[in-house]
């Protein structure tokens, strides 16, 4: 065979590797979209994503959070980002409707998993304090609610009651007073007013900001408010209408534990006379 023969041969056989890797890739990122697309078809993550977030808007948390739940539980590739901003939702939601240890949990998922958001240890932060004053450890709870009234002013409110429990009379009131100033009165804050009143047995302003209270239309504190009128009929020992106030609060909160000891406690008074 020739020189120039076998030179036009190796030619010809001479492979494109440049060609095939890039065939190969194009494949490979064909078969990623597919997947992608037929698993985002076959997912109910973004459908259920949008109603959570609806849900979220409408301020219905507890049904925020099972479509979050529902969400999350669902399969879908390359779904990380999508699945933080879910259980960031989820993490306000639980802050938002009370439920103080899940949020401070799911919080710290996020810290965990390398979440960007700027404010989120501020937010695990709160969380975990709003826990420790639901808890009772007013304490532990007072430095970190402090340190974010600043950014949510509604925090004095609790930080009123942390004051209170530790008889700082002064800073129970201005703390009060700055939530009231920016968000006015509510069923909390009548009922602390008027247990602090009763307390100190100036009685008459106890039973106005108790029926205030009671008058308001958040009924958030709507049994303790109604607690607190029937021991100030009881002080007042006119037992009748603390009986009478004690049976209503029974058939509105029937599975009220301290009302039904009030109940009963009341029966007997009223049988004895």
């Amino acid at each position: 065979m020739s020189r120039r023969k076998r030179s036009i041969f190796k030619e010809r056989r001479k492979i494109n590797y440049k060609l095939i890797f890039a065939v190969i890739l194009l494949a490979g990122m064909s078969i990623l979209l597919i997947s992608y697309a037929i698993s985002a078809i076959a997912s109910q993550k973004d459908e259920l994503y949008e109603q959570g977030v609806d849900a979220y808007d409408s301020a219905s948390y507890e049904q925020a959070i099972d479509l979050f739940k529902s969400a999350l539980a669902e399969n879908q590739l390359f779904s990380k980002k999508k699945d933080q901003n879910i259980e960031l939702y989820m993490a306000d939601s639980y802050l938002k409707s009370a439920q103080y240890a899940e949020a401070s949990a799911t919080y710290k998922e996020l810290i965990d998993s390398s979440f960007s958001g700027s404010n989120i240890k501020d937010l695990h932060e709160l969380a975990t304090a709003l826990d420790d004053f639901s808890k009772g450890n007013y304490g532990g709870a007072l430095d970190v609610l402090l340190k974010q009234a600043d950014t949510y002013p509604e925090l004095y409110m609790y930080i009123g009651t942390c004051y209170a429990v530790t008889d700082d009379i002064d800073n129970m009131f201005a703390s009060y007073e700055k939530y009231v100033q920016t968000f006015g009165f509510n069923s909390y804050v009548y009922a602390m007013y008027g247990s602090y009143y009763m307390n100190s047995g100036d009685m008459e302003s106890s039973i106005a900001y108790i029926m205030n209270g009671l008058d308001c239309g958040d009924n958030v504190y709507r049994k303790e408010l109604m607690m607190l009128e029937i021991t100030y009929y009881e002080k007042k020992e006119d037992y009748d209408k603390a009986y009478e106030l004690a049976s209503q609060l029974m058939a509105d909160y029937p599975d009220y534990e301290k009302g039904q000891r009030e109940y009963t406690f009341l029966s007997t008074r009223i049988s004895e006379q």
